[in-house]
């Protein structure tokens, strides 16, 4: 190590988005600071104007001198069916401006005289332009250490990089919270690190792995992220006049409280030591509000994989209040589980939430326990009512390919398709296969084979397919199912069928919508250019239509009302033939959204009198945390 090292940079690179921090590296280099070590935040995302058609393979010259004309042409023939004069074009800019990112990059490096350098690689895209900044750094000083960390490093991925690329020195993986400063310290004194962290790296040309410890548990004991280097950064970039579109990130918890339970398929987001843990509500509400209170950004992006269920009784309410106690006009994004309840989404809508991941996957329940997602279509239905209810931006997918679906299913999707185009649409997508998804622990049971590197991923590294097939978080694949064609007639009609939803949806086609008035419950189903119908309920069919707002039983419904299960089905089968319910397996979903809304008033937080108080210890702790 040279005797001239004075500090480590922590680099954040494309294709990660330009308008996001890195949650990691901030919490990283606060712990850094905090133990007295120089440690600065780079974001080369920011200096690079992005073109997501060609991918991370505009950065292959950089990385491996690829002639730039030979690879702006191979990356436009990639597109065969568009003007290839003006692709290649295109691509020799986006090459360009690769280019430049990697040059702005390591000239700051050489300027801050850094002696160790930490790429953050969160996902594939990523890693091309991190390998290209490390090679460059490396060509012209190679006593700079690089480490590579992020999930993007996870498993086998992280032990390709070191075999494939010398110019990665240490591979960091899993949650670096409690031995990355033991870490930088030993890297900068020349120490051994065969006992820190979670380590590969480099002995001579033997590749070692130092022994593992366990993931953060303490999340209450980290800083607070402080993201004003990250807003210097952008201000100056070429993107500066876009940050309106920030958006500063927080976590609540790492892990997936449901996965811990019962894993989804299809899932492939893991760590090396999985187990689900979250921040104390004080510390966590502390937290949200320091940040919130001192941000350039009027958003606030969880990172979480899913919303820690306590916070519904916790965190939201007095988010909620705070939020309309002091006027602020934040918004926030949430990871959920499908199946949320009216009051449950009236508090995320009260507490600001505007967009939310829901789980939503699927609109047959026979896939949805393929998938393992221990939700039905009805429940999936129901998230999507209340989301579009309360106008909360709801990204949901229909995915199709799942191994041992049937015709039948989505036979079952597109009857029910056409009741629902005034509910939000969800993207209709391919099951993609990812590295650590259950189905890659016995592909060949789920009728998936060939599995392989994609065209771009075997453009941009040139390196042998057995070293791809480790790199490479996401892999195309073959499924080799008895009724494949039948099945590809069919997914394309149920493509189609969302295509129609979606502008439907969007160009307000189809609305239906619901009041209960004294004397009746009147639905209204119009489109954007007014009433086509209505329908007046009284009596027991008002009744049972109340009761089924929220997903029901038809044998509870039956109980409520003292009638018997025969005529509840009889009714409920004109509901469903009017388009107004749907049915499945005894169950039953009104599809009405309400007319008469108050977030606040539906989430129950008028009624609520007590507040959401810390003990007075717990909140002088809390504050000297975040003072810290």
């Amino acid at each position: 190590m040279r005797a001239r090292d004075a500090g480590t940079l922590l680099v954040n690179m494309p294709l990660a988005g330009q308008y996001f921090p890195n949650l990691a590296i901030e919490l990283l280099s606060a712990l850094a600071r905090q133990s007295e070590c120089r440690c600065e935040v780079l974001y080369g995302s920011a200096f690079f104007h992005v073109s997501y058609a060609f991918g991370q393979s505009v950065f292959a010259n950089a990385h491996r001198d690829v002639d730039i004309c030979t690879l702006a042409e191979d990356l436009a023939g990639m597109h065969p069916n568009i003007d290839q004069d003006a692709l290649f074009l295109e691509a020799l800019l986006a090459i360009d401006s690769a280019n430049s990112c990697i040059d702005k990059c390591v000239e700051a490096v050489i300027q801050g005289n850094y002696g160790i350098v930490g790429i953050s690689v969160g996902f594939d895209e990523q890693k091309l332009a991190s390998l290209a900044l490390a090679r460059q750094i490396k060509k012209i000083d190679p006593t700079i250490r690089t480490i590579f960390g992020g999930t993007g490093c996870d498993g086998a991925m992280g032990e390709a990089i070191m075999r494939n690329f010398p110019e990665v020195d240490i591979v960091a993986q899993g949650d670096a919270d409690t031995w990355f400063v033991p870490l930088i310290k030993a890297v900068s004194n020349c120490e051994p690190i065969d006992d820190i962290g979670s380590l590969l790296y480099r002995d001579g040309s033997t590749i070692c792995r130092s022994g593992a410890v366990g993931a953060t548990r303490q999340l209450d004991q980290l800083p607070v992220p402080n993201y004003d280097s990250f807003f210097t950064q952008l201000a100056s970039s070429h993107h500066g006049s876009y940050s309106s579109q920030v958006k500063v990130m927080l976590e609540a918890s790492r892990g997936c409280w449901w996965g811990d339970r019962s894993r989804c398929m299809f899932c492939g987001i893991t760590s090396i030591l999985p187990g689900y843990r979250q921040k104390s509500p004080e510390r966590f509400l502390a937290e949200f509000k320091s940040v919130v209170a001192a941000s350039k950004s009027t958003f606030v992006f969880m990172v979480d994989s899913i919303l820690p269920l306590s916070y519904y009784q916790s965190v939201l309410p007095e988010i909620a209040r705070w939020r309309r106690e002091t006027g602020l006009n934040f918004s926030v994004f949430f990871g959920v589980r499908p199946g949320l309840t009216r009051q449950q989404v009236a508090l995320l809508a009260a507490a600001g939430v505007v967009t939310v991941m829901a789980g939503i996957e699927s609109l047959s329940t026979r896939i949805l326990r393929l998938m393992n997602k221990g939700a039905s279509m009805l429940q999936q239905i129901e998230s999507l009512k209340w989301a579009t209810t309360y106008g909360i931006d709801c990204g949901a997918n229909l995915i199709y390919g799942i191994p041992n679906e049937q015709v039948e299913d989505y036979e079952s999707i597109l009857s029910v398709i056409p009741s629902i185009h005034h509910l939000q649409p969800p993207r209709c997508i391919r099951l993609r296969y990812h590295r650590f998804c259950r189905y890659s622990e016995a592909p060949e049971r789920y009728a998936i084979g060939n599995i392989r590197p994609s065209e771009m991923d075997r453009y941009a590294y040139s390196i042998p397919d057995s070293e791809l097939m480790d790199l490479c978080y996401d892999l195309e694949y073959d499924y080799l199912g008895s009724n494949v064609e039948d099945l590809t007639a069919i997914h394309k009609r149920v493509r189609q069928a969302v295509h129609n939803w979606f502008k439907d949806f969007w160009q307000k086609k189809q609305s239906l919508s619901v009041g209960t008035y004294p004397e009746a419950t009147v639905i209204t189903r119009g489109s954007a250019d007014g009433i086509e119908q209505i329908i007046r309920l009284t009596g027991l069919d008002a009744q049972i239509y109340a009761l089924s707002e929220s997903v029901s039983s038809i044998k509870s419904i039956a109980e409520s009302c003292g009638t018997s299960v025969e005529i509840i089905h009889e009714i409920v089968s004109r509901f469903v033939n009017d388009g107004i319910a749907l049915e499945e397996d005894g169950r039953i979903l009104a599809l009405a959204t309400p007319r008469v809304l108050d977030p606040w008033v539906d989430a129950g937080l008028a009624a609520i009198t007590d507040r959401f108080v810390c003990s007075q210890d717990h909140n002088s702790n809390m504050q000297t945390l975040l003072e810290r």
